[in-house]
Formats: structure tokens, sequence, C-alpha cells
């Protein structure tokens, strides 16, 4: 099973569950952020450093470094990739945005969406594809044609065995409307950004 293939089974699983568990609720509250509240002390300029991702265990690694500066690189590998493997490269700017519903948006212009399929990560000059991404923590539809909006919260209270240095997590929109939470970054407090094994197939420059 290749891994566009495990993402997608994945995506399915978690939908399902969550649509069946938002029965009889209402679609969406304004003004309303839902997922976990940020430390107190947060400031923009805790998201400064070295966040990671692994999509599919063993499969391949996602590296966010954000600079003080407002600018970013990204170095996504996957050495296990069908047929040879392949890594994508980006880099670009990054701000922030603070939501009316009290939420913040990461948003990183030119970045590659490499938690779906392999085709949506390749794609020439970044982005999420066409269509909408599930922002559960509004209930709302996201495009993001040309960069990547990362959805900035607290650590949730279960679930997780992983520490996380600030208390501060970057989710992934869900793939499917009414999906729930999945992939995302955690900060590496001692960071060493990989170095990729063979030439970008898709780099991109802002």
């Amino acid at each position: 099973m290749d891994r566009s293939t495990v993402i997608l089974s994945a995506i399915l699983l978690v939908t399902s569950a969550c649509v069946l568990c938002g029965r009889g609720t209402p679609e969406r509250v304004e003004e309303m952020w839902r997922c976990p509240p940020l430390p107190e002390t947060f400031q923009e300029s805790d998201l400064v450093g070295v966040w990671q991702a692994e999509y599919v265990p063993g499969f391949d690694t996602d590296t966010l470094i954000l600079g003080e500066d407002g600018t970013y690189t990204q170095v996504f590998v996957c050495d296990k990739c069908e047929p040879e493997g392949y890594s994508v490269e980006s880099s670009g700017e990054w701000w922030l945005e603070h939501r009316t519903s009290g939420g913040f948006y990461l948003h990183l212009e030119g970045m590659h969406r490499c938690d779906v399929t392999d085709e949506i990560c390749r794609q020439e000059g970044g982005g999420g594809g066409d269509g909408g991404y599930w922002d559960f923590c509004e209930s709302r539809v996201v495009e993001m044609p040309n960069e990547v909006v990362l959805m900035v919260t607290g650590v949730p209270e279960r679930g997780t065995r992983v520490p996380a240095p600030r208390g501060i997590w970057l989710w992934h929109m869900a793939f499917e409307r009414g999906g729930g939470g999945g992939s995302h970054f955690i900060l590496i407090e001692h960071p060493s950004p990989p170095v990729p094994s063979f030439t970008p197939t898709t780099p991109s420059t802002a």
C-alpha cells in the first residue's frame, strides 16, 4: 500500500467518525473557536523555530523553519514514496492572522501541502490545490490555492504522549468537510534541519 492510499484511508476513517459524532448539532456557531486555547503567555515570537510533522510513520517527514524575519523554509522528504522517493522544498513569507473568533491562522505563502496526496504535494507553486479544506476550529471551508494555512492551537488535554514545547500545535485543516483534527506540527527544541538525499522535484521560492 502506497503513502497516498494510507493517508486517504485515514482521512475517510476520521471523517466518518466525526460525522456520526456531530449529528443533531448546529453546523456552525458564529465567532466561536472550538480548539484548545493557547497558553495565556502566547505571543507571535513563540512560533519562531523549527517545527516537524510526520504524516505516515516511517515514510515521510515535513520540516518547517519559521524565522524571526517573517520568512520560512519547508523541507518535505519522503524516502519511501513510490517509485523512488522524492523531496520538496519551498520558502517564502509567513504571517499570523488573529481571527475574530479568538483563534489564530498561520499563513505560509507558497508552502506545499504534503499531508493529502503526492500530486498536491508536488504541484508547482505550492498550496493546497483546487477546492477547500475544513477548519474544524471554526467549522468553515478555507481555500488555499497558493499557500498553506495552519491553525495555531493549544495542546489537547488527551491523546498526546509527545512533548509540546511552548504548549503549541500547528494543525493542518481537514481534507473533508466535517472532518476532525489530524496532522499537526510540533516544535523541535534542538533542531537540526534535514538534508534531502536527492534533488527536490518541485522547488519554489517566494
